[in-house]
């Protein structure tokens, strides 16, 4: 195996390794609530106060969400099948930030990930194979995945989401509130838990019609340390030059 391909096997376990650290720092806990209001951690411009029942412009019907609620309705929702979207997770220390920009497409089983890098950065889950190669390699390298590995656990791990699967596991008294929303031109269900030793405040917004989270933010006390974004979602992806390895064959 050459230097390089060593070197980029050994990025790639940190990277992992670092995403699945990152993927318990940024999961939940699970809680308690009474009627719909936005949580005032998260309370911006492009957040507003939504009824809590009826039906909404997209003529879905709505249940009333509550924090005793939401994680039996988060569990009736599902993802697209295949979808593209970019997403921007941001961090924050208390010396520096970090900025990671990247366009995320979803075909059936198969995941890829593009790092708006320099050089850009490819990951793409397939089957039981992980392939990932930087703009202008000649190959990609290749690890197989172990058999209790998730194609989709790993790539949200990658991507470094909260997830509505981490709500889910929460434990019931970690939720201190939860709703709709409109955010960003969209109705969501949002809820808001603390977890971990330290007592972090985490509110998250997913998309009542397509079951993503479109929106994250995580508070150390009253510090804003994570916040994740995503912009229009497209059902279906167009462009699958995505999964195309080096060597020119595809991977989805």
């Amino acid at each position: 195996m050459s230097n390089r391909r060593i070197a980029i096997a050994a990025v790639i376990a940190v990277a992992i390794i670092l995403a699945i650290i990152i993927g318990t720092f940024v999961a939940g806990s699970s809680g308690d609530n009474a009627k719909i209001e936005v949580p005032e951690v998260s309370n911006g411009p492009d957040t507003q106060k939504s009824d809590t029942d009826g039906t909404d412009a997209d003529g879905l019907n709505r249940v009333e969400v509550t924090a005793d609620s939401v994680q039996e309705v988060i569990a009736s929702l599902s993802r697209p099948a295949s979808y593209t979207r970019d997403i921007t997770v941001t961090t924050w220390s208390e010396t520096s930030s970090a900025e990671n920009r990247m366009k995320v497409s979803v075909k059936n089983e198969a995941v890829s990930i593009v790092l708006n890098s320099e050089p850009e950065k490819h990951t793409v889950f397939a089957g039981d194979k992980l392939y990932i190669w930087y703009a202008g390699d000649s190959e990609a390298f290749v690890s197989a995945l172990s058999e209790d590995a998730s194609a989709k656990t790993l790539s949200d791990e990658l991507q470094m989401m909260v997830t509505y699967e981490d709500v889910l596991e929460l434990d019931r008294a970690s939720i201190s509130d939860a709703g709709y929303v409109q955010k960003d031109g969209q109705l969501c269900i949002f809820v808001t838990y603390t977890s971990g030793q330290l007592g972090y405040t985490t509110t998250c917004y997913i998309s009542s019609k397509l079951g993503l989270v479109v929106g994250a933010q995580r508070y150390d006390g009253g510090e804003l340390v994570y916040e994740m974004k995503s912009g229009d979602c497209v059902t279906g992806v167009e462009d699958m030059s995505v999964f195309e390895l080096p060597d020119g064959t595809s991977a989805a």
